[in-house]
């Protein structure tokens, strides 16, 4: 695997003596399974929302652990309707998300399904009126879409856990995207021109989280400035981005993780604006190189899990790992502004966030016949 690039040297890094160590109670009942929050919305999040970083309690006030908790709630139960975990059934009429296909592609060994999700401005009405509850306390553009809804779209692939041609290792899928997704993403997606970490939250400090029946850990979080070259005539994108990772342990054993992660990613779209001193030092001493881009936003959550596939007691060692499965999953909403009407954009999301599955997996393959090659030749040389 390629090697992890340096951090630049304009990053601002939290003060990690400014977590308070708190527990939050556990969240997510069945009654608030599939409730819509505030956070996670197309519309992003302010920099006055954002926990502190270094210098003092600016950009924004609110506890760090606390912060990661709040999104959990809202991430676990969204992604979860997707696709629930275990026996849990679901009443295809009243089901939230709608099939919109399958897609196929000759990097990846298993389908790409599709799926949208609706959400109109009533729902967002009902969120806007609740924003205030535990804490949170959003303007009036804090929940916001077209005409006052949001369209997700959502993927879910299955892949044979094998470091293999046409599928992927869980031992690749969590370094790439857990530990090194921003890195990750640059080096597949064809489209990304920049992809700099410029704030990074020291999360060394925050407990273990209890959420919707699991306990979350090994939490990271930081600022992102990505762009991305859609081609002319249409000027480049640029997000700036607030992303989360975390993983699960298990219950009785902190030291032991269950094969599941989640990544969050949010707009901040006051990023550049902001008068901040923290993000104005930042500005000053960056280049000019997002001049003439158009500010873009969007919002996803991924999912990584393993799904064991029972064995029979004939059943090797070998042959039982390599029947486990890794699901996949990634639901988004997204605005890339401009010119482009939503409703176009809407129509062509599917098919883009589909086409990941294949760009990863092909990249995978000739990173690891780079990584052979240099071992090979090192070898040689001894």
């Amino acid at each position: 695997m390629a090697s992890a690039t340096q951090q630049p040297s304009a990053m601002v890094v939290a003060n990690p003596a400014l977590i308070q160590l708190q527990q939050p109670q556990e969240m997510t009942t069945a009654k608030e399974q599939g409730k819509l929050g505030p956070l996670i919305r197309l519309s992003g999040i302010r920099t006055n929302q954002l926990p502190p970083v270094e210098g003092g309690r600016g950009p924004g006030d609110c506890n760090l652990a606390w912060f990661l908790a709040s999104l959990l709630r809202e991430a676990v139960p969204f992604i979860e309707s997707v696709a629930p975990k275990g026996d849990a059934k679901r009443d295809e009429k009243k089901r939230e998300w709608k099939p919109k296909g399958v897609k196929s592609y000759r990097e990846s060994a298993a389908d790409v399904e599709l799926f949208e999700r609706v959400i109109g401005a009533g729902e967002l009405e009902m969120v806007k009126k609740q924003q205030k509850e535990g804490g949170l306390s959003l303007d009036s553009k804090g929940v916001s879409g077209e005409g006052g809804g949001e369209t997700w779209v959502c993927r879910r692939s299955v892949h044979e856990d094998a470091r293999e041609t046409l599928t992927a290792s869980w031992e690749e899928f969590r370094d790439c995207f857990k530990d090194r997704h921003a890195e990750t993403e640059k080096m597949f997606t064809p489209s990304v021109v920049k992809m700099e970490k410029v704030v990074v939250w020291d999360c060394a400090g925050v407990p273990p989280q209890r959420i919707a029946g699991e306990t979350w850990h090994n939490f990271t979080l930081c600022v992102l400035e990505a762009r991305h070259h859609i081609g002319k005539p249409l000027k480049d994108r640029t997000f700036p981005i607030l992303q989360m990772t975390c993983s699960i342990i298990e219950d009785n054993n902190d030291k032991k993780e269950k094969p599941e992660f989640l990544i969050i990613s949010l707009t901040v779209p006051d990023w550049f604006t902001s008068s901040t001193s923290v993000l104005q030092t930042h500005r000053e001493g960056n280049d000019d190189s997002d001049k003439g881009t158009v500010i873009a936003s969007y919002a996803s959550i991924e999912r990584f899990r393993k799904l064991p596939t029972p064995s029979s007691p004939t059943t090797s060692k070998e042959e039982s790992s390599r029947r486990d499965k890794i699901e996949w999953l990634m639901a988004l909403t997204s605005d890339a502004s401009g010119v482009l009407p939503r409703w176009v954009q809407n129509l062509a999301l599917p098919g883009q966030i589909a086409k990941d599955v294949s760009l990863f997996l092909g990249w995978i393959v000739k990173e690891r016949t780079k990584t052979s090659s240099g071992l090979h030749s090192e070898a040689e040389q001894v």
